[in-house]
């Protein structure tokens, strides 16, 4: 098996065999699977901003109810 490895910009290996380049499929899966992971770990992150948002929301929200009921007791009294 005559195999020469031959140098590319991009960092999946090939290789040649008389004349024809063979990509190593492996290297390739390796960072398709890394993008994918990113990719999720991208979008929980996202998730998790976009709760803390709706959370900060409803905080503030439930603080001016908190105040509006305390003035109301006040006013009971």
């Amino acid at each position: 098996m005559d195999f020469d490895l031959t140098e590319h910009d991009e960092p999946e290996q090939c290789y040649t065999r008389h004349g024809v380049e063979i990509i190593d499929l492996e290297a390739q899966d390796e960072e398709t699977i890394k993008d994918i992971i990113i990719q999720e770990r991208e979008a929980k992150v996202q998730a998790l901003a976009d709760n803390l948002e709706i959370s900060k929301y409803v905080i503030t929200y439930l603080e001016q109810e908190n105040k509006q009921l305390s003035g109301k007791r006040a006013s009971w009294s």
